[in-house]
């Protein structure tokens, strides 16, 4: 096998020199890295694309993009327990009237953690794979 996995088929966010975006495209991976991104072939049969190589895995990403992972730069995960808490007011009273208060009353380790768990899991969904985040209880986020 050329590569442990092939994903064909999606539109391809290169993040090459020249930024190119692939309309359809492959890329191949070997030992967790990218080793290869290429247009599609014109033609694909049954089995195989001619001109690309082989893989244990492949995935057909039609209709999806493939792009590197999002960084979120500045993170509180566990907030996301506080979604919704008095949405729309001016950001210092929504601080000191509802959300400061509820951090007293709510948070701890466990919350913290259970927070931090469902933040990760949701920013997993949304293509997020690295985070920097500050809040209470560091140890339970990380």
């Amino acid at each position: 096998m050329d590569f442990d996995l092939i994903i064909e088929n999606g539109m391809m966010a290169t993040m090459n020199r020249r930024r190119e975006i692939l309309p359809a495209g492959w890329l191949g991976i070997r030992d967790g890295r990218i080793i290869a991104i290429e247009p599609m072939p014109p033609a694909k049969t049954t089995h195989a694309l001619p001109g690309r190589p082989q893989a244990k895995t492949v995935i057909d990403a039609a209709g999806c993009i493939v792009m590197p992972g999002l960084i979120n730069a500045h993170t509180h995960l566990p907030m996301t327990l506080f979604r919704g808490l008095a949405d729309d007011l001016p950001l210092m009273t929504w601080l000191n009237d509802h959300i400061f208060p509820a951090e007293r009353a709510h948070i701890n380790p466990e919350t913290v953690r259970a927070g931090a768990l469902l933040a990760c899991a949701e920013m997993i969904l949304s293509g997020t794979t690295t985070c920097c985040d500050g809040y209470f209880h560091e140890d339970g986020v990380a």
